[in-house]
């Protein structure tokens, strides 16, 4: 009896001893499997996120948004009872991503039906009003005094306005709707309504063709509206082909040999906005030195773009954004003396734009530099000059949220 029980407690040890050796067989061809389907899936994964330029922003920001798909968001920790004052005015619109060609279905409405969903003759003049006030204030798009005589024509004949003239007007009145949302309570949906109707007034004119004035204004002003919104960081990204295209749109009409005033002030806003997207995204810079030449001074931003400033801007956007790593850091602490020496001599502070795009040149000039380990010893002007714009830069935005001029330029810079 007693030599059964002994054999038969043996038999059980031998038992569990095959079955944890079998487990762990298992579970090492699990592993490997598993290892092997990780590597099969990463595999694929990279393959349909194959992005050769860059792993920037937009691949992170796309990545969390598929990953977010499969995990279950915490509960929030606490809802705010008030609103960033900031963001009460720039509501997250529903739009297509390749806005302003994208696949609205409102791009098949008639003229007629776009013109009656207008908001009021009195609404249009209060918007043109915020708008001139703010955004043109700081871009200088427009003749203020032919801007009102063309809105007073199109009061009175609206269907003799070419399709060009309203895209760029519904982009001015959709900010200043936004202006005026943000101080006073109004309509939430007019300055998305205005945005899709300036969207089609555009694809129904032959811009690619035969561009106007209007139609640079027009896409100038649907970059500023891309950016004061809400967006995500491949949203934003978008805006430099769109900034591209105004580019090539307004070198094709002979913009940038122009001489009279409005020609080089709407000139160089298109030129602002290049330089600035080409430093947001990293990306290059289409500009030539020679489209920078200016004989005199045309106010605003216009005296930092243009002439030999705006070149001195150019050439520290190209170091910037190139993947040569032959540039120096003598080469950039001397273009960093000269950018100084030229800002010393002009007024920049009345125009906030201006002063944010030196800034930020200045920090994507240094930023190869500056981020090492070793800057604050290897590479003090860069580790310093890093730190001082980044600091201004932060000054500007506290200024524009929480300054005495906080309700007039909130939204002029995006």
């Amino acid at each position: 009896m007693v030599r059964s029980e002994l054999v038969t407690a043996q038999s059980c040890r031998v038992s569990d001893a095959a079955s944890t050796k079998s487990a762990a067989i298992v579970s090492l061809h699990a592993a490997d499997a598993s290892g092997l389907s990780l590597d099969t899936a990463t595999a694929s994964f990279d393959k349909g996120w194959d992005q050769e330029r860059y792993r920037n922003g937009a691949h992170w920001a796309k990545l969390l948004g598929e990953v977010s798909k499969h995990v279950v968001p915490p509960a929030p920790i606490y809802e705010p009872s008030v609103r960033d004052p900031c963001m009460r005015s720039t509501p997250n619109i529903t739009r297509s991503i390749n806005y302003p060609f994208g696949d609205d279905a409102q791009a098949f409405a008639s003229r007629d039906v776009l013109l009656a969903n207008f908001p009021s003759k009195q609404a249009q003049m209060v918007y043109v009003a915020h708008y001139m006030d703010t955004i043109e204030a700081a871009y200088r798009l427009f003749d203020s005094v032919s801007l009102s005589d063309e809105a007073k024509a199109f009061w009175d004949k609206p269907s003799e306005t070419s399709d060009d003239w309203l895209a760029q007007y519904c982009t001015v009145l959709s900010l200043g709707c936004q202006c005026h949302n943000f101080v006073s309570q109004g309509s939430d949906k007019m300055s998305g309504q205005l945005l899709q109707a300036a969207e089609t007034f555009l694809r129904r004119s032959p811009f690619l063709f035969r561009p106007a004035p209007a139609t640079i204004r027009a896409l100038c002003l649907m970059v500023i509206a891309k950016q004061i919104y809400a967006m995500s960081c491949h949203e934003a990204d978008t805006c430099w082909p769109l900034t591209g295209m105004t580019l090539r749109l307004a070198m094709g009409m002979g913009l940038h040999l122009g001489q009279e005033d409005a020609q080089r002030r709407l000139w160089a806003a298109v030129v602002y906005f290049e330089m600035r997207q080409t430093l947001v995204c990293g990306m290059p810079c289409m500009l030539r030195l020679v489209d920078l030449t200016s004989s005199k001074d045309y106010g605003g931003i216009a005296d930092v773009v243009l002439g030999n400033f705006g070149q001195l801007l150019l050439r520290a956007a190209y170091m910037a954004t190139s993947d040569d790593d032959t540039v120096t850091y003598d080469e950039v602490v001397q273009l960093d003396f000269e950018i100084r020496q030229h800002l010393r001599g002009c007024n920049t502070n009345q125009v906030v734009q201006a002063d944010m795009l030196i800034r930020q040149t200045l920090m994507a000039l240094h930023s190869r530099f500056a981020l090492r380990p070793s800057a604050p010893t290897e590479h003090p002007v860069s580790h310093v000059s890093l730190f001082e714009s980044a600091l201004s830069t932060l000054a500007h935005q506290r200024n524009l949220c929480e300054g005495p001029s906080s309700r007039e330029w909130g939204l002029t810079e995006g």
